[in-house]
């Protein structure tokens, strides 16, 4: 089996990447710079291709059996996942889990989060295999807020006074790899989340137990 892993360098790809290779899955890695292919693990097939240019799309899509889908948060979102299940389709690949977002009632007018219901229609209706995770607020995102936390005490984000159930890009991973190499995950939207309910003041609250220093969190304010 041939998996392509498009967004194989950032956060949730790489790791999704590294596990199919550790498993002994052939993985064929996409990313748009040529410089960010070098140093891949081996055996893994490195390919320059652009979301945003379906003409470098063919070439990518060739031979492989299942893709996992992300894409990066920007204006041409939907284009780009519409552009990647199109291929998908007209290279008869078998399976493709994507990356979409945790979805509470009323959050669909968030860009970052309505622009992935076309895609997730159309992958529903491609007559393609699919999984659809649904993951919520990573904690890798804080690594970059490392400064903040640690020159100045300050924990930022207006999580809200209700809180998140966050989740780790290593947990993430695990659920693409099973999702894409494992069967009973089919014509699927999964939640995938943490167990703690994290509040911003519960997120201060635990830097400062473990970084050595008082750390408050912000407030809710958006506009501040």
């Amino acid at each position: 089996m041939k998996t392509l892993v498009i967004g194989c360098t950032g956060k949730v790809g790489s790791v999704v990447m590294k596990k199919l290779a550790d498993q002994g899955v052939t993985v064929r890695c996409m990313s748009r710079s040529s410089d960010k292919l070098r140093g891949l693990p081996s055996g893994v097939e490195g390919h320059v291709a652009d979301l945003d240019d379906p003409g470098t799309l063919t070439a990518a899509f060739s031979g492989v059996d299942s893709v996992f889908l992300v894409n990066t948060v920007s204006p041409s979102e939907t284009r780009q996942g519409l552009a990647a299940v199109e291929e998908a389709t007209s290279a008869r690949v078998k399976k493709i889990v994507y990356l979409s977002v945790s979805m509470p009632e009323g959050s669909t007018h968030i860009p970052h989060f309505g622009g992935k219901i076309p895609v997730e229609n159309a992958i529903k209706q491609s007559n393609i295999a699919y999984t659809i995770l649904r993951p919520n607020n990573f904690f890798q995102n804080d690594l970059a807020l490392k400064d903040m936390i640690m020159q100045y005490g300050l924990y930022l984000p207006p999580i809200g006074s209700i809180g998140l159930n966050r989740v780790d890009v290593r947990d993430i991973a695990e659920c693409v790899v099973n999702a894409l190499t494992r069967p009973g995950f089919e014509g699927q939207a999964i939640a995938v989340h943490g167990p703690d309910t994290l509040t911003g003041n519960d997120i201060a609250r635990i830097y400062s137990q473990y970084v050595g220093r008082d750390v408050r969190y912000g407030g809710n304010d958006l506009d501040v």
